[in-house]
């Protein structure tokens, strides 16, 4: 039934904009989590320990809802099982873990600009590996306006500071995972049930997370309910995100879905302002989220593009 949901390109869309939506809300509970479980911004120990709980966690409750609802199967193929921890690993582990290095050594609006970059690998990078997909102009005008609303969101920023390996080289490293595992989900979720690729491979990349943050020195006191709450709430999103972004991968093309992660950045400053308290009713907010549009239509909707694409 939910397939039949997100084969259609209204699914699609919907779909995409509810993980957009979620992810959007990560960046300011995660500030507010640091807060109320004493995580300094410096301690990249902690913070890469609390990421592998966060997506540890989320594996579980994906497993969990599996096994008590008995609708998907948690079988997958021998042949699926080096994709799936290879996703694991390059998807959460290698991702976050050069986020969370990257985000401690440079400032947030860079970091928004470069990760946005990972739409852009995916798009441009998906015909190397998937044969029917297609880069038209069409498509590479939408990334451009696209690209151009993210940069407009951030003017201010951009210029802030000079450039190092350790922060914006590690954040665009963390762009390439990124783009590289929307790859990887595809093609795990072509051999095996979306939901089962997405326990596991949550499971294995937070595992990984976890061991880094303990050799790193990391600590993370769960003393506070609030913060306890908080954390299984970003795990949560993690669990329906990832679990209905794979899915979608396996139904559609790479770069009709991952355009949507332009959006990340504009949910992410809207939800700022609703948990944080920071300003959003500024021209350059307004501007960025019609560019944004303009280009997802533009990817989405040109002509003579198929919308069930499959590798």
């Amino acid at each position: 039934m939910i397939n039949r949901i997100l084969k259609t390109k209204a699914g699609a869309v919907f779909g995409a904009l509810i993980c957009t939506l979620l992810w959007g809300t990560a960046f300011p509970v995660i500030k507010l989590c640091y807060s109320h479980l004493n995580i300094n911004s410096g301690d990249i120990g902690s913070q890469v320990l609390f990421a592998g709980e966060r997506f540890f966690i989320a594996g579980a409750m994906v497993l969990i809802f599996c096994l008590l609802f008995k609708r998907q199967s948690l079988k997958i193929s021998g042949k699926a099982i080096f994709s799936v921890l290879s996703l694991g690993m390059v998807q959460t582990a290698m991702q976050y873990f050069c986020s969370y290095i990257g985000v401690a050594n440079t400032t947030g609006t860079k970091t928004s600009v470069i990760t946005a970059c990972n739409a852009f690998f995916a798009v441009l990078l998906a015909p190397l590996f998937f044969k029917n997909e297609k880069v038209g102009g069409s498509r590479l005008v939408g990334c451009a306006l696209g690209f151009a609303g993210i940069i407009i969101i951030n003017l201010n920023g951009i210029a802030d500071g000079g450039i190092s390996f350790l922060g914006e080289g590690m954040v665009l490293l963390s762009a390439l995972c990124s783009g590289a595992g929307s790859f990887l989900s595809k093609h795990s979720a072509l051999k095996s049930d979306a939901v089962a690729v997405t326990a596991y491979q949550l499971l294995f990349g937070g595992a990984v997370l976890i061991a880094a943050g303990v050799i790193m020195g990391g600590n993370v006191p769960f003393t506070d309910a609030a913060g306890v709450l908080l954390l299984l709430y970003l795990a949560l999103v993690s669990a329906v995100a990832f679990a209905l972004w794979t899915a979608l991968l396996g139904l559609h093309s790479v770069g009709r879905i991952c355009i949507f992660n332009l959006l990340i950045p504009i949910f992410g400053t809207v939800w700022s302002g609703i948990l944080l308290g920071e300003q959003i009713f500024k021209w350059e907010n307004l501007a960025a989220l019609v560019l944004v549009s303009i280009g997802i239509f533009l990817v989405n909707f040109s002509k003579g593009e198929k919308h069930n694409e499959t590798a």
